[in-house]
């Protein structure tokens, strides 16, 4: 996932793609995120969020989407490639000439000044009739170890609206706000908890309430109270997060047109 919300936005007009072949060749193995590269310049030629594809027997394959450059010689799949490649040419889908990527993921013109845009996401009043009109949001869960770019692409195939997931759902900290996967919340909970084990008690609930309660040693004899431990309560916080609203993938282009109006009237 991106380190952190956007700063910079080009004009909508400039959200387009263009294929380039990669440096070198690539090698994958079946069900594996890991794509390997000999002669490879990943890191300025295969950007986060681009698609990375190879041909097939005549067909252009995609492999998936970049979700992590480890270096100029290896990257990660968002998710793991279901072909098997042995020292293939291949080319990615990147943003069109004239544009780069920059560190929070968004276009910025090469050549220009962007626009800074200080918080955007607290500036900019999103069109309410989106957020209150229930019948233009889609009720989705979220799957483990899928990222906003995946949703993106699931909905309106491009990783490139995850912004819009996260504006209308109000995730201001995708770290906090967007569920983690389950390394990440054991990660989390050995990093939260130092010194602790995920299986001691964080706290006790009332078995016909669910009331948090002191410890009572009866109770817990007798059954009506029920030990919760740092695992649960951590897992608990998590599995919320995955319920979010999705905006019905009709609705896209007059959001996106809408929300570059309001944006352009604030700077």
């Amino acid at each position: 996932m991106f380190s952190e919300f956007p700063l910079y936005l080009a004009t909508i007009d400039a959200i387009a793609t263009v294929s380039s072949t990669l440096t070198g060749t690539i090698t994958t193995t079946s069900n594996s995120k890991i794509v390997t590269g000999t002669g490879t310049n990943f890191i300025i030629e295969a950007p986060v969020g681009s698609q990375l594809f190879v041909t097939i027997l005549g067909v252009k394959t995609s492999l998936g989407y970049v979700g992590v450059v480890n270096s100029n010689t290896e990257l990660l799949l968002e998710e793991s490639a279901s072909n098997v490649v042995a020292s293939a040419t291949s080319t990615v889908d990147v943003y069109r000439s004239g544009y780069t990527v920059n560190d929070n993921g968004f276009l910025q013109e090469t050549n220009s000044d962007a626009k800074a845009i200080v918080d955007f996401f607290r500036r900019v009043n999103v069109v309410e009739k989106y957020t209150k009109n229930v019948s233009v949001l889609v009720p989705y869960t979220v799957e483990d170890e899928e990222t906003p770019e995946l949703v993106s692409q699931k909905f309106y195939g491009t990783p490139f609206y995850h912004w819009v997931l996260l504006m209308l759902n109000n995730i201001t900290n995708p770290y906090e706000q967007w569920p983690l996967t389950e390394n990440e919340l054991r990660e989390k909970i050995t990093f939260k908890y130092s010194g602790e084990s995920k299986d001691d008690a964080y706290e006790y609930r009332n078995v016909e309430t669910d009331y948090v309660e002191d410890y009572d040693t009866v109770a817990v004899l007798a059954g009506t109270q029920y030990e919760v431990t740092i695992y649960d309560y951590e897992q608990e916080l998590n599995e919320a997060k995955r319920n979010i609203k999705v905006l019905n993938p009709a609705f896209i282009d007059e959001f996106i047109k809408e929300f570059y109006s309001v944006l352009n009237k604030e700077v």
